[in-house]
């Protein structure tokens, strides 16, 4: 039997619920003033629902799936976003469907079989409790099951740079679990960097105000703060913003450092593509970052909201526990150039150099990981109890 649909604005609601009239009726809206209902009519059947899931077969459409629809197509949100009100008037519409098509959803959400087989293999279930957005700023936690001394030891925060997310990052990610087995580590993600879907490019200050907000509901007073690339920005506005949060830092490909050449935004937006990297093994990353710099997210954090002389960290804002590690070969960080302001400006900032390395090259070359990650835990395991 199959049976026809169509979503109308009613005063009725649905017709029967467990063999009554609904109770909890929707009025009448457009879902601006907050409520729909559901009734028979139409000429389509249950197909069109079907399409909204990419043709999924109806009984692999799940309770949680159609509320995120709901959600979606009259709030332009998800119901964990929602308001109560307003999630409460969409799992009512989800009820309305039901009684009114003779139909139950699934009350669980698929597993993804794929995602659940090949995302342990990352590392990063190792890392975690969950993922976990706060201010929409989402991220890993993970704590040590045997703390030890992690009660007086300040919590680790990785920051990471544009690419491909955490992905690439997952080896160095296991490394620094290893290093650091009984501190606190947190890991962040900026899904505009990420070639995520997002709709516009976070601002860094906007990123640092939800960094402060994750330290300050985990109870954190001050945090060892690790960033790489564009994790070094939002580290640069974190010791300008709010200092006292900074215990220690290290900075890894610090494009943070001397903005106010061209190197960085020459080398990654507007240096043109060369055709030549196609031809040998070491320029795929040189490809890769090409195509990332196109990403519409990408390039808008870097063009439309690069405010350089904000997220330029000068060495009177360093920390006093600092750490610089960079690549002489690095074609976006000026590496002879920002050793010889820190000489000047007389930092007492650590800096690990690397003679052959390229932006990035602590993800594949493991000797210059060792050494960061070495130097890293001599930073933030000194004189850790002591205030930032």
């Amino acid at each position: 039997m199959q049976r026809s649909f169509s979503f109308t604005a009613s005063e009725q609601g649905c017709r029967r619920a467990t063999g009554g009239w609904c109770t909890s009726p929707f009025q009448p809206t457009s879902l601006a003033r907050s409520s729909a209902s559901c009734s028979c009519g139409g000429s389509s059947t249950l197909e069109p629902l079907s399409s909204w899931f990419h043709n999924a077969p109806f009984e692999q459409i799940t309770r949680g799936n159609v509320e995120e629809f709901v959600a979606y197509a009259f709030y332009d949100s998800t119901p964990a976003n929602l308001s109560d009100k307003a999630r409460q008037l969409t799992s009512n519409f989800v009820d309305a469907c039901e009684c009114t098509w003779g139909i139950s959803f699934r009350p669980a959400r698929p597993r993804g079989k794929l995602y659940t087989a090949t995302w342990p293999a990352t590392g990063l279930s190792a890392i975690a409790i969950s993922c976990r957005p706060v201010q929409d700023l989402p991220y890993w936690l993970r704590q040590p099951a045997a703390p030890g001394n992690a009660a007086r030891e300040q919590p680790l925060m990785f920051l990471h740079g544009v690419g491909f997310g955490l992905a690439v990052y997952v080896q160095f990610i296991s490394a620094m679990l290893r290093t650091f087995p009984g501190r606190t580590i947190i890991v962040a993600e900026f899904a505009h960097v990420s070639l995520r879907v997002a709709t516009r490019a976070t601002a860094v200050d906007d990123i640092v105000d939800s960094v402060q907000a994750l330290l300050k509901a985990h109870g954190v007073a001050d945090a060892c703060i690790l960033a790489h690339s564009f994790g070094c920005f939002v580290a640069s506005r974190l010791c300008q913003m709010h200092p006292k949060v900074v215990h220690s830092l290290a900075l890894l490909d610090p494009v943070c450092m001397m903005l106010c050449f061209p190197q960085l935004l020459h080398s990654f937006i507007y240096k043109p593509f060369d055709f030549s990297a196609l031809m040998r093994l070491s320029g795929i990353v040189d490809v890769a970052r090409w195509f990332c710099s196109r990403d519409l997210g990408i390039a808008e954090a870097f063009c439309r909201n690069f405010i350089w002389h904000s997220l330029m960290l000068w060495p009177e804002d360093l920390p006093a526990r600092t750490l610089l590690c960079m690549g002489t070969q690095d074609d976006l960080v000026p590496a002879a150039l920002v050793r010889a302001q820190l000489t000047h400006a007389g930092s007492t900032a650590q800096v690990l150099e690397c003679a052959t390395g390229r932006h990035g090259a602590f993800l594949f070359d493991m000797e210059w990981q060792r050494q960061i990650l070495d130097a890293s835990k001599a930073l933030f395991d000194g004189d850790a109890a002591s205030p930032g």
